[in-house]
């Protein structure tokens, strides 16, 4: 027996919920709205890169007041309020950023930042990966 304490939420019948519920939130929460944004950073911005990542880097910054401010609002309105309010505002926001997220220029017709309509990027090849 995992649980001595049958509201213990870990072992027993609610083990495997508690799993997918920590999966779908590393999944679908600011993990995965950082790395797709970092991705198109960098798909977008060659000569800047440096500048954009760090634009980028200070934006997401703001997540590591999350668990301060997941704490106050436990606190103040109680876990299962504010877990439904942040699941539904991360939400929000991936569905928000998706429209901002594209994929390479090229496939738009566009080139990335620093490239030459000749194909050269800061004196090189425009990588092909």
């Amino acid at each position: 027996m995992l649980a001595p304490y049958p509201q213990c939420p870990i072992g027993g019948p609610n083990a495997p919920i508690l799993g997918l519920g920590y999966l779908l939130v590393r999944v679908f929460g600011p993990e995965g709205i950082d790395f797709a944004a970092r991705n198109s950073v960098n798909q977008w911005w060659v000569k800047r890169r440096g500048r954009a990542n760090a634009v980028a880097g200070a934006a997401s910054a703001g997540m590591y007041l999350m668990p301060a401010l997941m704490h106050a609002a436990r606190n103040e309105y109680g876990w299962r309020v504010s877990l439904v309010v942040s699941g539904v505002a991360f939400g929000a926001v991936a569905f928000l950023m998706s429209f901002f997220l594209m994929g390479r220029p090229e496939t738009m017709g566009l080139l990335p930042d620093g490239a030459k309509a000749g194909g050269s990027i800061l004196g090189g090849k425009i990588p092909s990966c």
